[in-house]
């Protein structure tokens, strides 16, 4: 535990709360002088300043100027819900859909100077994941000030914001493509029921690592104010490039600051897209179609060509090999990377997630959103099989809610079940661990097992 923490905030003001100067990127445990600090304590806060000086000389309006960025995604107008599900929903593609918004309340009340005197918000807000409430007013200080130079900017994520505050909900309007009516989740008891609905406030270079939406739920994210740059790929991606992939849906993935992900890795795969056009251009004058595992020569190197795809599939390829660069007559493994599909959301759009799709988003600028995820009758099939499969990592709550869902639509939907569904039960009280709690059970073993 180190006795140095990275901080994000204000200095301590009138009202009372206390932050880090905004000069300041670190805040010492009181009682502990910095002369004091240990090899390790200095080495993490080089890193963090190293860290810091790099990330706020990244002018994010010369990398995506948010009027002349390609988007790659497939934007819809104002589509109707039968065109929508015809184009979008049956065939799990992502969009953007565009003035989907315009009679929405949230355009005009939910920039943060407005939020910040809504007395609707009188009790304050949770930043990133502290336990105090602060005033909004603090968090649009904190977006204005100490967020800029801060490497991975606090964000508020609350998914209670609508019990705690019901009249945000008339800011807002369910879209007929998302209808609560349509969610198979709507049955389910609140204290069964993943949280699902959320008010999103980021600062500008915050964002989130490579995901995908927990129990395999589809998603929808409605900006109100600032611009997001997404990144999305598909489920028949197996492997992101540059994060860590482990094989459990849920936690398949390294979630690094999307910031990170687009300044360094994104860069390296359009290198690799030149280099592979030239590779493929070269190649293909002597074959028709290349061969995982097979030997090719290009420019003095032998290139073991391995599709992304392949690679997750064969353990004797190691996980850590992407794309390996070496020259004169040396063996080399390329790996075949695409780029995500990328579009800036801008204020009135909604990004549309299907179910399995990884996302990443990268905040331009400061942003206010909602957010919900559901699982409806073109994603039911596939958040029940997750449900199942995460019943035995997270105690006894998702496995209880699968039963729910069985009981629920079994009768309706025979076909969404498989064989020994109905057999399904969920760990017993006691049986199912967290896995913060399986790693303090694993720890406290170890220690009984030290000590005798």
């Amino acid at each position: 535990m180190y006795r140095v923490e990275v901080c994000g905030g204000t200095t301590e003001g009138g009202d009372g709360y206390l932050y880090c100067a905004s000069t300041a990127l670190f805040k010492v445990i009181a009682g502990v002088s910095e002369e004091h600090f240990t090899q390790h304590e200095q080495r993490y806060k080089a890193r963090g300043l190293t860290k810091e000086r790099m990330l706020s000389g990244v002018d994010l309006d010369r990398i995506w100027p948010l009027n002349n960025t390609k988007c790659t995604v497939r934007r819809i107008h104002k589509p109707t819900k039968e065109e929508f599900i015809e184009r979008c929903m049956k065939p799990a593609q992502a969009c953007v859909i565009s003035e989907a918004m315009e009679d929405w309340e949230a355009l005009k009340s939910w920039p943060l100077d407005v939020l910040e005197t809504d007395p609707r918000l009188a009790e304050g807000i949770y930043i990133g994941d502290r336990e105090e409430m602060v005033p909004v007013r603090v968090f649009n200080r904190y977006t204005k000030t100490r967020a800029k130079l801060d490497a991975a900017p606090w964000m508020v994520f609350m998914p209670d914001v609508f019990e705690m505050y019901p009249e945000l909900l008339k800011d807002y309007k369910v879209p007929d493509y998302f209808s609560e009516e349509d969610d198979f989740m709507t049955g389910v008891p609140d204290d069964l029921r993943m949280d699902w609905r959320w008010i999103i406030m980021a600062p500008r270079g915050s964002g989130s690592g490579w995901h995908c939406d927990p129990a395999n739920t589809t998603g929808w994210l409605a900006l109100a104010t600032g611009a997001k740059l997404w990144g999305l790929y598909p489920p028949e991606q197996a492997h992101i490039p540059g994060v860590k992939n482990n094989y459990y849906q849920k936690r398949d993935y390294n979630m690094d600051d999307a910031y990170n992900w687009w300044i360094h890795t994104r860069p390296s795969l359009e290198h690799d897209h030149r280099v592979h056009s030239e590779f493929s251009s070269r190649v293909h004058r002597v074959h028709t179609e290349f061969i995982p595992g097979t030997l090719y020569t290009y420019r003095n190197m032998i290139i073991v060509y391995i599709p992304s795809s392949y690679r997750v599939h064969n353990e004797c390829i190691p996980s850590t090999s992407e794309v390996l660069y070496t020259y004169r007559n040396m063996i080399i493994a390329y790996i075949e990377y695409d780029l995500p599909r990328e579009c800036i959301q801008q204020a009135g759009d909604i990004v549309y997630i299907p179910s399995g799709w990884y996302h990443a988003v990268l905040n331009l600028d400061h942003t206010v959103a909602v957010t919900q995820n559901f699982c409806n009758l073109y994603s039911i099939k596939s958040c029940l099989k997750e449900l199942k499969e995460q019943a035995d990592s997270d105690g006894n709550f998702i496995g209880r809610t699968f039963e729910r869902l069985r009981d629920m639509f079994k009768g309706r939907y025979p076909d969404l079940f498989e064989a020994g569904d109905e057999d399904f039960r969920a760990p017993s009280p006691g049986e199912g661990m967290t896995l913060p709690q399986m790693r303090e059970k694993q720890f406290d073993d170890l220690k009984n097992f030290l000590s005798t």
